[in-house]
């Protein structure tokens, strides 16, 4: 008697969820592969990453476009900046309060600098002038009980490390490789005149 041939692999469906909840799983799956991708990520790639049939995703959305759309949202929204600024032990000594802000905020220029690629190369209209968010009243927080150290006020510190991250991440200002956070707070602090025992 010739065996039974094994069963079909059933096909996995999705998990229930409200259109929003669907939409913020998709988006979370997506943002890494469009900020790497650029809009060359095709929604058959950003599905099977989510784990999902391409179908069950453009339920969600629209189209690609409209997912695009979401992607630069979430990718450029402040909240994750302001709880890991927020995060910072105001204990530690100031040089590492201010090498542990340097860090988010290098994360956060690599980011929309990869986000403003993606707009770029997207339909214009969908990030606009001004929209990256300001982190000064959280990094004036972070300097605000070492003042009296300093020769400048915690806003204006807070401009010139914001200021020097960027320099030291974006390529067309610091062609080398980029400056590790440490030595941007030293340059910060200490500048760049050699002074005895340093």
């Amino acid at each position: 008697m010739p065996s039974a041939a094994p069963p079909a692999p059933s096909r996995t469906r999705a998990p229930a969820m409200s259109v929003e909840d669907r939409r913020s799983a998709i988006v979370a799956t997506a943002v890494p592969l469009f900020l790497e991708g650029g809009l060359a990520v095709r929604t058959r790639q950003v599905a099977e990453a989510a784990g999902i049939a391409e179908g069950t995703l453009f339920r969600a959305f629209a189209d690609k476009e409209d997912l695009v759309d979401a992607v630069i949202a979430a990718a450029i929204d402040p909240a994750p900046i302001d709880e890991a600024l927020d995060a910072i032990d105001r204990d530690l000594p100031l040089e590492q309060r201010l090498a542990a802000a340097a860090d988010v905020l290098r994360d956060r220029v690599t980011t929309y600098h990869k986000v403003m690629a993606l707009a770029g190369a997207a339909p214009a209209g969908r990030l606009k002038p001004g929209e990256a968010p300001e982190h000064l009243p959280r990094l004036e927080a972070l300097i605000e009980p070492d003042a009296d150290r300093l020769r400048l006020s915690p806003r204006e510190v807070a401009h010139l490390l914001r200021g020097l991250v960027v320099a030291s991440v974006h390529p067309s200002f610091h062609p080398g490789a980029p400056r590790p956070s440490d030595a941007i707070v030293d340059l910060l602090l200490h500048g760049v005149a050699r002074t005895e025992g340093r």
